[in-house]
């Protein structure tokens, strides 16, 4: 990126990468009736990957870090 001796940038000048959390989704479908075995699935999926952060402003669950 190309900044000027006064500090201002021109049109279209890229700026670096900034991390960003977006959220993203997994979906688990099943048949009909089958949701104890999805939220079963659901949960050990959430408890052996460890990839949920509570929403801010929301404290962590019970037994969470």
């Amino acid at each position: 990126m190309v900044v000027a001796a006064d500090g201002s940038r021109n049109a279209g000048d890229l700026l670096p990468p900034k991390p960003v959390a977006l959220p993203v989704s997994i979906d688990f479908l099943g048949r009909r009736f089958s949701e104890p075995v999805i939220i079963r699935i659901a949960a050990a999926y959430e408890q052996a990957t460890r990839h949920r952060r509570p929403p801010p402003g929301f404290p962590p669950l019970a037994g969470e870090p």
